[in-house]
């Protein structure tokens, strides 16, 4: 069975710290299960215990590395719960 999860993809250049605090409610309210971000900040930016929603935390933003990790990617956002925190490192 193939779970359909909405992913809302997160550069750490693209929000203003203070604005990262508010991306968990706004995410949710939107619809998304799990963000996912480069912001290895990010983690102790949201409270997972009063969010839905999930964090996926990436090593790097370069494509040439995260294209052959694809795969490993997409298998975390399809394994996300709810309240969880993962980091995915290289190889």
């Amino acid at each position: 069975m193939t779970v359909l999860r909405r992913a809302l993809a997160v550069p750490p250049f693209a929000a203003d710290p203070a604005d990262l605090i508010g991306l968990g409610v706004a995410a949710e309210r939107a619809g998304f299960d799990v963000i996912v971000t480069t912001d290895k900040n990010i983690r102790y930016q949201q409270n997972l215990k009063e969010r839905s929603i999930a964090l996926i935390v990436l090593w790097t933003n370069d494509w040439s590395l995260l294209k052959p990790a694809a795969s490993r990617i997409s298998a975390a956002v399809d394994g996300v719960t709810a309240h969880s925190f993962q980091m995915i490192g290289p190889g």
